[in-house]
């Protein structure tokens, strides 16, 4: 678990923002999350404030109790964002490929030689056996 306001995390206004959008609370973004959103903004939507006040209903205690409140399910405004591959399965993917390669030559690789070969598995979709012959 990574705490939003960690030092390692490069905007902790947008990641706190990310997640509150992402779990359908977007009425509670602060000013400082909603300008960071600003450009995931859909071109013809607009962020409602929450106001919490319901409209006023002639129908009786018991018929209010009996009766289920309609949840409706509203869409995003914040188009763009559901994109975005969360950068917690980038990085469990690098340990995952890092505890292959240490699993049986944790002993016999320089630190050098490991970055390399970490390197090369992560950025495989940039290379292919050609690639490596052509420049061999």
């Amino acid at each position: 678990f990574l705490a939003p306001r960690a030092d390692i995390v490069h905007s902790p206004d947008f990641e706190s923002a990310m997640v509150k959008v992402l779990a359908g609370k977007a009425k509670w973004l602060s000013y400082p999350e909603r300008t960071v959103l600003q450009p995931f903004l859909g071109a013809d939507s607009t962020v409602e404030e929450a106001t919490g006040e319901e409209e006023p209903t002639k129908i009786g205690f018991a018929d209010r109790s009996l009766t289920r409140r309609k949840i409706e399910v509203a869409m995003s405004a914040y188009e763009l964002l559901e994109i975005i591959p969360p950068s917690s399965n980038i990085v469990e993917r690098l340990f995952s490929v890092a505890r292959m390669v240490l699993r049986y030559e944790r002993n016999h690789i320089t630190p050098l030689t490991l970055e390399m070969i970490l390197f090369v598995k992560v950025n495989d979709s940039y290379w292919s056996v050609t690639t490596v012959d052509a420049n061999i």
